[in-house]
């Protein structure tokens, strides 16, 4: 099997919390062994109760916490184009 692509995808409808954290350990520690890459797919979408704000929070608490993701965040919101053209 070759590297992998995971992604870790938090609804950043508050701050960061435990389910968070126990998540993001779990997706590293699958990909990190089989030198994958893992990146951060925020589901920010319109009329949710998703706000920027938390994103940032959660991304900023993540770095702290050593969880550094390997590609910029991918946000939903902005990858509707390329989400329907797949169905």
């Amino acid at each position: 099997m070759g590297a992998i692509i995971s992604r870790f995808a938090p609804a950043p409808t508050g701050f960061l919390h435990l389910g968070h954290v126990v998540n993001a350990a779990y997706v590293w520690g699958e990909t990190a062994p089989a030198t994958g890459a893992c990146c951060c797919a925020s589901r920010i979408t319109i009329g949710s109760a998703s706000q920027p704000r938390f994103e940032a929070a959660i991304l900023e608490d993540l770095a702290w916490l050593g969880f550094a993701a390997d590609e910029p965040p991918v946000r939903q919101s902005e990858r509707g184009r390329h989400l329907r053209s797949a169905r």
